[in-house]
């Protein structure tokens, strides 16, 4: 089936603590978040960013399993599959700004073949700029990824967004650009 019906139900609400994804589909569904670690944004919005995703992690947790990614010069699998919050948060509360680069396409990437498993929906959860550098694949290779896995990304803006890319990411995948994180805790 088409993803546009695979998430007939998706709602996006911002509330004074998070962005929660609820009502995602009758059934659960597998979650990755994936957050951009790099340093192309300040220390304050990469810790409001943890904060956002933290306090999100309970609610994706209620929808299904989450599994949860870093990358700078690499994707990084933190969590996989996990529906303890605990475990969740600490692993996120770890994380720190590194790296040289941004590999975003190969983390869209390697998330998206982690999440393959059969014709079942999926939903990844990307907070970035938007920036790449130095991915193996591209856009299109990511992209195709996604669909094979019957996946729909949501992205969220964090630093100096490149909206178009954003935009465009979620456009390809079937899902949807949320806005700038700032905005997103402004609007409450």
């Amino acid at each position: 089936p088409p993803r546009s019906t695979l998430f007939p139900y998706t709602t996006l609400f911002r509330s004074v603590l998070a962005l929660s994804i609820v009502s995602l589909t009758a059934f659960s569904v597998p979650v990755a978040v994936l957050l951009d670690t790099s340093r192309s944004f300040s220390a304050a919005q990469f810790k409001q960013a943890k904060a956002l995703l933290s306090d999100s992690i309970p609610a994706l947790v209620r929808e299904g399993p989450v599994s949860l990614y870093a990358f700078n010069d690499a994707p990084k699998r933190l969590a996989a599959s996990s529906t303890d919050v605990a475990e969740l948060r600490a692993a996120l509360g770890k994380l720190k700004q590194g790296g040289r680069y941004t590999l975003l396409y190969d983390t869209i990437f390697s998330a998206a073949k982690n999440l393959s498993s059969g014709h079942k929906p999926a939903l990844v959860l990307l907070v970035t700029d938007g920036r790449d550098e130095n991915s193996a694949v591209t856009l299109e290779d990511a992209a195709s990824k996604v669909e094979s896995a019957h996946a729909a990304i949501v992205t969220v803006g964090l630093g100096a967004v490149r909206t178009k890319i954003l935009r465009r990411i979620a456009f390809l995948s079937g899902g949807t650009y949320a806005g700038y994180l700032n905005t997103l805790n402004a609007k409450t």
